[in-house]
C-alpha cells in the first residue's frame, strides 16, 4: 500500500475527494427539489379533490332543491 503513496496518487485522491463531494452536494439540491414538486404535486392534488368535491356538493344541493320542489307540489295537489 505504501508503495502507491506518490505526489500524482495524493493529487488524485484529493481530486476524487472534492468531485465526490460535489457529487453529494449536487445530489442534495436534486432530493430537495424532488421534495419541492412533491408537496406542490400534493397541494395541487388536494385543491383539486376540495374543488371536485365542492362542485359535487354544490350538484347535490342543486338536485336536492329540485326534488323539494316536486314534493311540495306533489303535496299541494294531494290537497
Amino acid at each position: 500500500m505504501d508503495a502507491f503513496h506518490t505526489p500524482e496518487a495524493e493529487e488524485l485522491h484529493d481530486e476524487i475527494i472534492v468531485d465526490l463531494h460535489s457529487l453529494n452536494k449536487r445530489l442534495e439540491e436534486i432530493d430537495a427539489d424532488f421534495r419541492k414538486s412533491d408537496r406542490i404535486e400534493l397541494v395541487t392534488l388536494v385543491l383539486m379533490c376540495c374543488s371536485l368535491m365542492f362542485g359535487g356538493c354544490l350538484a347535490l344541493e342543486h338536485t336536492l332543491s329540485i326534488q323539494a320542489k316536486a314534493n311540495q307540489e306533489q303535496l299541494a295537489w294531494k290537497r
